[in-house]
């Protein structure tokens, strides 16, 4: 949606609030996307071996 409103941005507010939102988008995306990585192999072990890691 702030894509959508940065094309349509009318002023310099409205396409500075979009270009935020849209930074800010890709950071937790990444953020997101670290932690599945980080926790996706503990749960695939842990479904594989059918035990639980130890926490």
């Amino acid at each position: 949606m702030a894509r959508a409103g940065l094309k349509g941005a009318d002023n310099a507010e409205s396409r500075r609030l979009a270009e935020e939102t849209i930074k800010s988008n890709k950071r937790d995306k990444a953020k997101l996307i670290d932690w599945i990585e980080k926790y996706a192999e503990k749960e695939n072990q842990k479904a594989t071996t059918g035990s639980s890691p130890k926490q």
